[in-house]
């Protein structure tokens, strides 16, 4: 039986091989749709391992919440009780004994220069809690402390530190940075911090300063964003009750949303999904058109091997190996073009991944699911042409030619 198999094996790889253009555009669709799968569903799983990578990093107890007016009329209110003032976000703490670390930001974007030079990035009001919950580290300097309240001293994010130092390649620490009519002395520069989702404010591109100084800074400042962490994440419904009713007490008319690992899990799954599904379906009809494509050859395949078919019927060959001949050959084809599409569907897979600077992995299941619907491509579109090879009469095969 092995044997056998090996036989009509080498036969499927000559006849496919001499007619090798034909066998390329047949074996097409099945080789996109694979590459489809493959690099969709890979690159959806390296997403969701991005995000997750993320939420591991700055901890899985994080909540993040923001304020926004539910109108125009309502942010320009006068009733300063309509605005969450400094010392109610500092005073979050208290709306819950899961609250670990709560600490307010407030960023504030305005024209920034240095030496002349305009530079790219924002200006954000801190207060010293928050360096535990964003993992803000020192790289130089020193850090901000309670004591540079209403001081104009300021610690810069690693990308805004690389463009100073295009500028000037000396140590920046003690430089002045204007920021719009305020100059800003630099004490400190942070190590490189990993952006996520979390946080409205990137402290890579930032200048970060003591809140009460950059509040001093506007005329009708408010606290719109505080960043949470918990004891025990797994009481997190109740804790983001408990705040939502402290903040409801101390403002009006504003709109709550909160940000967790949970809810930006479930939000990047649904998305995923959402694509997946999509794509695959696109990818579903590459491979119907290349199966279609596997079964016109095959017929093709048929109707010019007729003499071939007689000769071997005559002298002996059984209607199943006539069936299986060209069934192997089908699911050949179709096989073919599944493994050129996964080699393919990598290839995707990792230039997506160094584009967005991702860490690369191989997914099995992927590969798997791919190469499988291609044989079973190749074995439901291919028999009906090897069925109607088998049931062709030699003596009228023969005599036709």
């Amino acid at each position: 039986m092995s044997m056998a198999l090996s036989m009509h094996y080498k036969q499927a790889i000559r006849q496919l091989s001499g007619a090798k253009l034909r066998s390329f555009l047949a074996l097409l669709g099945v080789l996109i749709g694979t590459a489809s799968v493959v690099a969709l569903v890979s690159i959806g799983k390296l997403s969701e391992r991005q995000i997750m990578l993320q939420f591991q990093k700055l901890g899985l107890n994080l909540i993040t919440v923001s304020l926004y007016d539910n109108s125009y009329q309502d942010s320009q209110n006068a009733n300063p009780k309509a605005k969450l003032s400094l010392q109610e976000a500092k005073g979050l703490k208290s709306a819950s004994k899961n609250i670990h670390h709560s600490a307010p930001y407030y960023p504030n974007w305005d024209s920034i220069y240095y030496q002349s030079h305009r530079i790219n990035g924002a200006l954000v009001g801190i207060t010293p809690a928050i360096y535990p919950i964003a993992k803000l580290k020192l790289q130089s300097g020193r850090m901000l402390s309670f004591l540079d309240q209403q001081q104009f001293y300021g610690v810069i994010g690693a990308d805004m530190a690389a463009q100073l130092q295009k500028i000037d390649a000396t140590s920046v620490i003690g430089k002045q940075i204007r920021v719009g009519k305020i100059y800003i002395t630099i004490v400190g520069v942070l190590k490189k911090w990993p952006s996520n989702y979390f946080f409205n404010s990137d402290f890579n591109q930032s200048i970060i300063m003591p809140i009460e100084t950059v509040m001093a800074m506007r005329k009708q400042p408010q606290i719109q964003n505080l960043a949470i962490t918990l004891y025990h994440k797994e009481q997190l419904q109740s804790t983001q009750d408990a705040i939502e009713a402290y903040l409801k007490k101390h403002t009006l008319h504003k709109n709550i949303s909160f940000r967790s690992p949970k809810t930006l899990i479930d939000s990047a799954k649904k998305s995923t999904q959402t694509m997946n599904i999509l794509l695959i379906m696109i990818g579903s009809i590459s491979l119907l058109v290349g199966g279609i494509g596997v079964m016109n050859i095959m017929l093709v395949s048929v109707s010019e091997r007729h003499q071939e078919i007689g000769i071997r019927l005559a002298i002996g060959a059984r209607k199943k190996d006539i069936q299986l001949q060209f069934l192997i050959e089908a699911v050949c084809l179709s096989l073919l073009g599944g493994i050129m599409g996964m080699i393919i569907g990598v290839a995707i897979t990792y230039i997506v991944a160094w584009h967005f600077k991702w860490a690369f992995m191989i997914y099995l299941l992927p590969i798997l699911l791919g190469v499988g619907v291609a044989v079973a491509l190749g074995i439901f579109f291919g028999f009906y042409p090897a069925k109607l090879a088998s049931k062709l009469d030699p003596i009228q095969t023969l005599r036709s030619d």
